[in-house]
């Protein structure tokens, strides 16, 4: 006789008698009692108690990307955790979801931005409550109830008057002009690559191909920069699609080959940092040794150059200016100085 429950989930034995029957099939309704007592117990403990638990099962993957890692541990803390936080995790229900996303819609100035951030979120719950379910604290996911943000069109788009997010030749030049010399072939690079700038600080000599026919460069490792959760190289990019072969211009590999470190060493770094000064605010290593690039560092430069080139009365640096065809106007000692400094 086969005492097995309905759903089958608790399996099946063969008994020799009818009062054994009876004992089996009693101690298994008790065990289905107790797990669903259980259960009511785990659906009062708080929706922090369980992103916690979701959170230390999610980031035990090796795989997962120290960037990935840093990115959805602010979602949680700044867009989840505040609304959901204390309250047990079986009175989170569809009504709360939705006065969430429309709290998420409205708490942002670039629309489009928070759509994007909106639907990330709601992943993460999505997710956390999954855990939730698959535990045996929450019957089903209020989630799956809700429909999800809807991408509003962009007026810009559907116009076709969408601002051109490419720069031209003549911008890229204008814009290349502001850099100081030093980063000039770091940006010549990015500009004509397309190169995340992780990719770029992650390039290495063995990756450049300047002797084949058409040059190129393979995007493999990966510089990541990720807050407490550390900073390095990966051996990889996030995904797979990332792992690619770039032909590369001429003007590229010029830059490259201006940036390419002297010795043979396959696994030296290509694009260098430029070091901070000994000086006060540098960082204890002189100026010209060559050092890992800082993402910070960088979007710095590239803020400044930016500023300059928005600035109507900004001067050209006398290179440039000569490039341009436009006279420079930094003083004559400020040009010598420049041209010894480099």
């Amino acid at each position: 006789m086969d005492p097995g429950l309905d759903d089958g989930t608790q399996g099946a034995e063969t008994v020799s008698s009818k009062d054994e029957t009876r004992d089996l099939v009693a101690q298994k309704r008790l065990g289905v009692s107790r797990g669903a007592w259980q259960g009511l117990q785990r659906g009062q403990l708080p929706f922090s108690w369980w992103a916690e638990q979701w959170w230390e099962v999610w980031t035990a993957d090796p795989d997962r990307s120290p960037t990935t890692l840093a990115i959805t541990e602010s979602r949680l803390r700044l867009y989840v955790r505040p609304w959901f936080g204390e309250k047990p995790i079986k009175r989170i229900g569809p009504a709360d979801l939705r006065r969430w996303q429309a709290h998420l819609a409205s708490s942002s100035g670039h629309a489009t931005l928070m759509q994007c951030r909106s639907m990330q979120c709601r992943s993460l719950v999505l997710r956390i409550l999954q855990f939730a379910v698959d535990e045996g604290a929450i019957d089903t996911n209020p989630v799956r109830k809700v429909p999800s943000p809807r991408r509003r069109a962009d007026p810009e788009q559907v116009l076709d008057q969408a601002k051109r997010r490419a720069l031209t030749p003549e911008e890229a030049g204008r814009l290349l002009a502001q850099f100081p010399l030093f980063w000039c072939d770091h940006v010549l690079c990015l500009l004509g690559t397309g190169l995340r700038f992780g990719e770029l600080a992650g390039l290495r000599r063995r990756r450049v191909l300047l002797d084949r026919p058409l040059p190129a460069l393979q995007v493999v490792d990966t510089r990541y920069q990720a807050g407490r959760f550390g900073s390095g190289f990966k051996p990889r990019p996030k995904s797979d699609a990332g792992i690619r072969e770039l032909p590369l211009a001429p003007l590229v590999v010029e830059a490259i080959g201006r940036q390419l470190p002297p010795g043979n060493d396959s696994s030296a770094l290509v694009f260098t940092g430029p070091g901070g000064g000994l000086g006060p605010g540098g960082n204890g290593v002189p100026r010209g040794t060559r050092t890992v690039l800082s993402r910070h560092n960088f979007h710095r430069t590239y803020q400044a150059a930016l500023a300059k080139l928005a600035d109507p009365t900004g001067e050209l640096r006398p290179t440039a200016a000569r490039a341009q065809g436009t006279p420079s106007r930094w003083p004559a000692d400020h040009r010598r100085t420049h041209r010894r400094t480099g």
